[in-house]
């Protein structure tokens, strides 16, 4: 059975083996130094994280890279999800502060 995010559900694979939950995101080489939170969307398969180091940042969860990075919070951010049709990003942040960004041209609304 594969892990439940929201009403989706994942398995990864590595060689022959079903990785842990943790284990996923190591494998995928998303978990980022300071990462509080990570948010699976699927389709297309992409991985929003909320950190410490002031950015969120929507990651290919095929390929690992970092496909949108959102600028403009002064302090970490303690959130981040994605809109349901998937088309915006919105953040909240240790500086009070809660941001909408455009999700595919990470562009601050």
């Amino acid at each position: 059975e594969g892990s439940r995010v929201g009403f989706e559900s994942f398995d990864l694979v590595l060689d022959t083996r079903l990785l842990a939950d943790r284990e996923k995101v190591e494998a995928c080489g998303l978990l980022e130094e300071g990462a509080e939170l990570l948010v699976l969307r699927t389709p297309p398969f992409q991985i929003l994280t909320a950190s410490d180091d002031r950015f969120a940042r929507i990651f290919d969860g095929i390929t690992g890279d970092c496909t949108h990075t959102f600028h403009g919070h002064r302090n970490a951010v303690r959130a981040a999800v994605f809109s349901p049709c998937g088309g915006y990003v919105a953040t909240a942040s240790d500086d009070f502060s809660a941001k909408l960004f455009d999700a595919k041209s990470s562009r601050h609304l």
